[in-house]
């Protein structure tokens, strides 16, 4: 679960974010309009006449050290009770009027004076932003025009954050702010990342953020996500620090229930903005492995670049288990050190991941894990060692890695090392190269030969006007000779070289053969040797495509086709060819029917030394009738023949129909003519009533055997507003029991979401309890990880 919830607090950022320039106000109560404000800053076309004699007109505060005071063109501040002159907020007196009034807003109020140089304000205040709105009982500004403090009933509001306070102070220079007394309602659209579900509620003392840092700090905090004067449960520390978009630290917060403190962190609670890894309520459940089973985990935090979660599992089977996850994050290096340890099964899972920016072109990459007995796969042992080193600029890309691994059973042990390097050379917008070498060393038993291999390519792309030029060479070198007997049954083809020429009908200036076919032309010219044979053979080939054009033949009719002919010659006298066509005419009836007619045909000739112009032999038919009454019914019916092997190809149908405005039948089932065998029949009923209940019901019949096969159920239902009931179940008809079952029961507790699961046949259950406001991410739900038990409608074999 992750929580973004102090980060909020910094939405009251907002007005100090805002360089101010202040409306004029009539102190009989009504507001002047904008354009009677007085001075250079006043909007465009306002003058210093248009505010009637005696009126107060309000300066506009300073946005920085280059707008205190001390740089007004006047040398002496104005008595009490007068109006000195207005400064633009942008800038000096006479900035760009468009500018000054990006980076103002206005001040409204029942009445306001000035004494000693401070602006007081009073009645009725209220500050719009164009992302803000503050109102209070009065606001002051000092002399010097640095501090802005708002008093009585202070709201804050946004699109997706309201907040009251006591009073709120903002100094309009460093953007350092105060605000007292604070209660905020931060709404789930706020967060990024859409993981809240829930508004949630805050409460502090004091919410600051200090000049110059960008953290948000909070004294006496409580947070809660439950919306009741009196929370079913809150968090409340005497301080907490948010770092936005990273982190949110509590010092050693109290968790309470009902009023009721009930345990308190020994250590401060770090919960992280960018991971889903934030737990603090413990999982309970049971599996085949661990037997019953707690497992808790608690977040800890070094400083602000080291933080990570220390874990403890009381499990049946396995005993206890200890262990953390660490992270770093800092400006080059971030990286992830993990360790569990589960002593009375001698099991230990660790992994290390390390990332260094080394500059703004190169990057160090690191990851490393080693596992023993995990229980899940019987004694084992793996190693795995992986690290590189890019560089990524603007015409190069390259990499440079080794990886090892290391597998250890009972009865064997596995290595395998490998190195590659890669490159990338750009060579302008359309042309570059790549070269890429792998070397590999594979030990797969004891006692066995080490295999050693090496892999090399090169290749130059250019993409002209006219046509794309392709040059690649590659080829594999044995580097254990005759030592590795499973080279015998390794299939290779090298390229040294392969030349590869292309072009289109569009590339062409249009040109097409008849006047109207568009084409696709290839031309290549290659050197080949193909292992284990050791066959060196050289290769001329040309390849055209056709067509693919669509016909009308008459208002109901299209015709689509299309033809491809490849052609290649060898140096030792061989040459083959195949040709191949299709076509798909389409016929629109009346009553929604719709008929298809496919026709494939392909054929091959000559002899190939090299497997890579083997081709098949195609020529079949296929036809196609379907009805569609929209939000009614569909039927679907085919079948073809296939000419080569001289056999009906099976015939399928399909239909569904709507059964009322909320439920479905569908049937599909396909008839073997060649073998004169019904295929089995498949039926699925779904209800869907909006919001409250789904249900469906499958069936598999043997038609030939009259034998039922298996019978599902999935349902989703709505028992009322807080409790849900899915169940996902198999019924056998060879053993006449429900072999496959998954349910689970959630409830709404208020500002809690509990939930208890069960899967057979496996035994396994699990009681999970969590805040609505941060759901966890759950596992697919069922057996079969989510999916139906069997194939849905129109599945065909």
């Amino acid at each position: 679960m992750t929580w973004r919830w102090i980060p909020g607090l910094l939405l009251l950022t907002w007005v100090a974010s805002y360089d101010a320039t202040f409306s004029a106000v009539r102190a009989d109560d009504e507001a002047v309009p904008a354009a009677m404000a007085s001075g250079p800053g006043a909007r465009p076309g306002s003058t210093a006449t248009d505010a009637p004699p005696g009126e107060p007109v309000l300066e506009p505060l300073a946005s920085g050290p280059g707008d205190t005071p001390a740089s007004r063109t006047p040398t002496d501040d104005p008595p009490p009770g007068t109006v000195p002159d207005a400064v633009d907020a942008g800038g000096a007196p006479g900035a760009d009027d468009e500018k000054r009034d990006e980076r103002r807003f206005d001040i409204q109020a029942d009445k306001a004076r000035i004494e000693d140089g401070v602006t007081l304000t009073e009645g009725n205040v209220k500050v719009q932003g164009s992302e803000f709105e503050v109102a209070s009982d009065a606001a002051l500004i000092d002399a010097d025009q640095i501090w802005v403090r708002f008093s009585g009933n202070v709201t804050i509001g946004s699109q997706n954050m309201q907040t009251s306070a006591a009073s709120l102070d903002i100094n309009l220079e460093t953007s350092k702010w105060r605000a007292q007394q604070a209660r905020t309602v931060i709404d789930p659209s706020f967060f990024e990342a859409a993981e809240v579900a829930e508004a949630l509620y805050l409460r502090a003392k004091t919410i600051q953020t200090p000049a110059d840092r960008d953290i948000v700090e909070a004294m006496e905090c409580s947070v809660t996500s439950c919306n009741k004067p009196h929370p079913h449960y809150h968090l409340h520390t005497r301080h907490a620090k948010a770092v936005p978009g990273k982190k949110v630290v509590l010092d050693k917060p109290s968790v309470y229930l009902f009023g009721t403190r009930i345990f308190r962190y020994p250590f401060d609670l770090v919960l992280s903005l960018e991971t889903k890894e934030n737990k603090f309520i413990p999982e309970i459940g049971e599996n085949q492995v661990e037997g019953k089973y707690a497992k808790f985990a608690y977040s800890y935090a070094m400083d602000d670049e080291n933080s990570g979660l220390l874990r403890l599992h009381l499990t049946e089977k396995r005993g206890t288990g200890y262990g953390f996850d660490h992270w770093l994050d800092t400006s080059r290096h971030s990286g992830e050190l993990a360790l569990f340890y589960e002593p009375s099964e001698g099991a230990l899972t660790s992994r290390l991941n390390h990332r260094w920016a080394m500059s703004r072109e190169y990057a160090w990459d690191l990851r490393s894990s080693f596992q023993r007995n995990s229980g899940y796969y019987g004694t084992t042992e793996t190693i795995s060692n992986d690290w590189s080193l890019t560089r990524r600029a603007k015409s190069v890309d390259s990499s440079l890695g080794f990886r090892q691994s290391i597998s250890t059973s009972s009865d064997q042990k596995s290595t395998r090392l490998s190195t590659a390097y890669t490159h990338r050379q750009r060579l302008g917008v359309n042309s570059e190269w790549n070269l890429r070498a792998t070397m590999r060393d594979t030990k797969s038993k004891s006692g066995q030969p080490t295999d050693e291999e090496l892999e090399t390519s090169f290749e130059y792309r250019t993409r002209q006007k006219r046509y794309d030029l392709n040059f690649l060479v590659d080829k594999r070198y044995d580097l254990d000779g005759s030592r590795y007997t499973g080279d015998s049954t390794y299939r290779a083809l090298n390229r040294l070289p392969q030349i590869t020429l292309k072009t289109d009908t569009d590339r062409l200036d249009g040109w097409r053969p008849f006047g109207r076919i568009s084409t696709r032309g290839e031309l290549e010219m290659a050197r080949y040797e193909q292992d284990p044979e050791g066959l060196s053979v050289s290769r001329l080939a040309t390849r055209f495509d056709f067509g693919g054009s669509r016909q009308q033949l008459s208002r109901d009719a299209t015709l689509r086709t299309s033809a491809r002919y490849y052609q290649s010659f060898y140096d030792d006298g061989s040459a083959a060819y195949v040709l191949a066509a299709n076509s798909d005419l389409r016929v629109e009836g009346s009553d929604g029917w719709t008929s298809r007619l496919l026709l494939s045909y392909s054929k091959p000739d000559g002899f190939s030394p090299i497997r890579l112009d083997y081709w098949g032999r195609n020529k079949n038919v296929r036809f196609q009738l379907g009805r569609l009454e929209p939000n009614k019914s569909r039927l679907d019916l085919s079948t073809g023949r296939d000419f080569v092997s001289d056999q009906w190809q099976a015939a399928l149908a399909k239909y569904e129909v709507m059964t009322s405005s909320s439920s479905k039948l569908s049937l599909d089932t396909g008839y073997d003519i060649e073998r004169s065998e019904w295929r089995m029949l498949q039926s699925r009923w779904t209800f869907a009533h909006p919001r409250r209940l789904r249900v469906s019901l499958g069936a598999q019949y043997d038609l030939d055997e009259s034998d039922f096969r298996q019978g599902t159920i999935d349902v989703d239902w709505y028992v009322d507003r807080k409790t849900q009931l899915e169940f996902q179940g198999r019924y056998s008809g060879s053993t006449n029991k429900l072999d496959q079952m998954d349910v689970r029961l959630t409830r709404d507790l208020h500002c809690w979401l509990g939930s208890i699961a069960y899967s057979k046949p496996t035994g396994d259950w699990q009681i999970n309890i969590g805040l609505k406001a941060f759901p966890a991410v759950q596992t697919n739900f069922g057996s079969t990880h989510g999916s139906s038990f069997q194939s849905g409608a129109g599945v065909y074999y």
